[in-house]
């Protein structure tokens, strides 16, 4: 069963509570191009999200099948809704995004929305820039 992004990352924070080195580890043990994209959408700087901070209206999935893997697979949308994206009508990248967060694991649609806004969910707080670029330096 694959994990989903959010998994991996509850695991490493509540691994980087306690031990720093256990959470560097987890994470490279985990590495994948969505999770240094979630940290660079976090993180980086030079990733300017455009669209409106906040929540967006969308409703989350309500499945019985396992999503877990979805945004993995929607990774490669994600350039549509930053700054330099193809997509220059707000409402029409407004609503792709919304679609999006209602196809993916409702865990991974809090994690996205809080990602767009420049910051991990609060409930991530360990998991700092610093600790990032300890796992995979020069990610930015």
């Amino acid at each position: 069963m694959i994990l989903s992004i959010s998994e991996i990352l509850i695991k490493a924070d509540k691994l980087a509570a306690s031990d720093t080195r256990a959470a560097v580890d987890y994470l490279r043990a985990n590495n994948s191009v969505l999770l240094q994209t979630m940290f660079r959408g976090a993180y980086d700087p030079a990733v300017v999200w455009t669209l409106p901070e906040g929540k967006p209206p969308y409703k989350p999935l309500e499945s019985d099948y396992d999503q877990q893997g979805m945004l993995y697979q929607e990774c490669r949308r994600l350039y549509l809704f930053i700054e330099g994206g193809p997509i220059k009508d707000k409402t029409k990248r407004e609503r792709l995004f919304i679609e999006l967060l209602e196809a993916i694991d409702p865990a991974d649609a809090v994690l996205l929305c809080a990602i767009k806004d420049k910051q991990l969910p609060d409930t991530m707080k360990h998991l700092t820039s610093d600790l990032v670029l300890q796992a995979f330096p020069g990610l930015w």
